[in-house]
């Protein structure tokens, strides 16, 4: 006979297996992780249940029926016993009118995280109107004006993946953790991290204009920085050849850096030993991605793994 572990002692070991609750890639393996370990025994059926309907999935494809999504949230709340406070939309076509993003029963409800699958251009904000916390924008189409409406003041988590950062100027005074993967107008990137002065976690994947610009604009009170120049390898390394003198200095309250292989090649024989020495000047860490692992390497789990 199989002895079998109590029901609390298998939930945890379950929890701690599938993927973090957070990054958008993990999120999505972490609903697939729940579907299958749903079918296999009745024990975890519950638990399950009330993992998958922690994020709620909206596709937008037309005018929302906000009387219907009511009824349906409604139901899905007494169903689990708990209030959707996560919420993933994917936006199918050009959608202009703010009714047709966000239903307002879900403004109202206390949303603390959001994630935007953008496939069109979107002329209008989910956000308006709520106190999110975090905000996952992924701009799979390119080109929309999402950053040219207002983001709640509240957000502490902002991660922009092919996003036009084209009049982007936005105060958000409690903002910790700033992400920038392959944005449109990239050479504003030093630009925007340092108009945030409260941000202690970074990332920036892509080739800002140039590498020591972002070193030097970098927060002052900035606590971890990660850098990829994706797909850029070879102009990152013009960029360590020309640097000026003292152009690479680094927060002095950094605690990481983190470089990721933008070259075939594992090593880089210049931004290793100059980085190394700048992180050895303020007391940071230095972590190398190499090339081969450099494609699984992502930006929101690297945030994740920090507590942000």
């Amino acid at each position: 006979m199989v002895r079998q572990l109590p029901l609390e002692l298998e939930l945890r070991i379950l929890d701690a297996a599938l993927p973090p609750l957070g990054p958008s890639r993990s999120t999505a393996k972490r609903a697939a992780g729940c579907r299958v370990l749903a079918l296999v025994h009745r024990r975890w059926t519950s638990w399950v249940q009330r993992e998958l309907f922690k994020v709620a999935r909206i596709l937008c494809e037309s005018t929302c029926d906000d009387d219907g999504v009511d009824r349906f949230v409604d139901r899905l709340e007494k169903h689990t016993g708990q209030a959707i406070n996560r919420l993933w939309v994917t936006v199918q076509e050009e959608v202009t009118e703010p009714a047709c993003l966000l239903p307002r029963r879900l403004k109202e409800a206390g949303l603390e995280e959001l994630w935007v699958m953008v496939r069109e251009k979107c002329l209008k904000a989910l956000w308006e109107g709520t106190s999110i916390k975090k905000l996952h924008i992924r701009d799979i189409a390119g080109g929309s004006d999402l950053l040219t409406s207002p983001l709640p003041a509240t957000l502490t988590y902002l991660s922009l993946h092919k996003v036009d950062l084209e009049g982007f100027d936005v105060d958000l005074p409690n903002l910790q953790t700033l992400l920038i993967s392959k944005a449109e107008n990239a050479g504003l990137v030093p630009w925007v991290v340092c108009g945030y002065k409260t941000v202690r976690v970074f990332a920036c994947v892509g080739r800002p204009a140039y590498f020591p610009h972002l070193c030097r604009n970098l927060p002052k009170g900035l606590a971890h920085f990660a850098y990829y120049p994706y797909n850029t390898g070879y102009e990152h390394r013009s960029d360590m050849i020309h640097r000026e003198s003292g152009s690479l200095a680094l927060p002095t309250k950094l605690r990481s850096f983190t470089f990721v292989h933008g070259l075939y090649e594992d090593e880089d024989e210049m931004t290793e030993p100059a980085m190394g020495k700048e992180c050895e000047k303020v007391g940071a860490e230095m972590h190398v991605v190499s090339n081969k692992d450099a494609d699984e390497w992502d930006m929101e789990m690297w945030a994740y793994s920090l507590g942000a």
